[in-house]
């Protein structure tokens, strides 16, 4: 009983995100992530060096099933289409370009800093973020001119979130990467 008024709460949550989200647009790119495979338990057993201990085995199962973030993009998927609007998913494999040298660069999961080849350092997520708001949604690429153009504005952007989000102090979790 109390995990269905948990996934009740959950989903009149993600209604209300959804319906704050179209008062600003009816069209949204998202990341077409694999949820089902990062709920999985590692296959592979680790050994820490330190102590001698194996790693755990857990993945993000817990906090996928606390988010539901798949359910969310089914929801604002089902209200933007109602709207006239729709959710554009992008592979994960678009959003390990990098700009600056126009490659493609495979990251960890665990890395929340991209190192562009610029020399520039900017937080994963934000940085994908940027990239899917420079892609051509029917052809899937980007416009590097218009690229090019933001980037400036992205990084002072990225360094005053930064430098604010810091000066919050330690309840940042730690996904963030700062």
């Amino acid at each position: 009983n109390l995990y269905r008024k948990l996934a009740d709460i959950r989903k009149m949550e993600h209604n209300i995100l959804a319906n704050e989200l179209l008062a600003h647009g009816n069209e949204f790119v998202v990341e077409d992530m694999n949820y089902k495979a990062l709920q999985k338990r590692s296959k592979e057993t680790k050994i820490n060096p330190k102590n001698g201990r194996a790693y755990t085995k857990k993945r993000f199962g817990k906090s996928l099933s606390r988010c539901a973030p798949a359910m969310f993009i089914c929801i604002l998927g089902k209200k933007a289409s109602r709207y006239g609007g729709s959710v554009i998913r992008v592979s994960t494999f678009e959003t390990k370009f990098d700009h600056t040298d126009e490659s493609y660069t495979k990251k960890k999961l665990s890395e929340r800093i991209a190192r562009l080849r610029s020399g520039d350092i900017v937080q994963r997520d934000l940085y994908s973020a940027f990239l899917l708001e420079h892609i051509d949604t029917e052809s899937l690429q980007y416009n590097m001119e218009t690229l090019n153009s933001a980037f400036p504005a992205f990084l002072e952007m990225h360094e005053n979130t930064k430098r604010r989000l810091q000066a919050v102090g330690s309840s940042l979790p730690a996904s963030i990467g700062f």
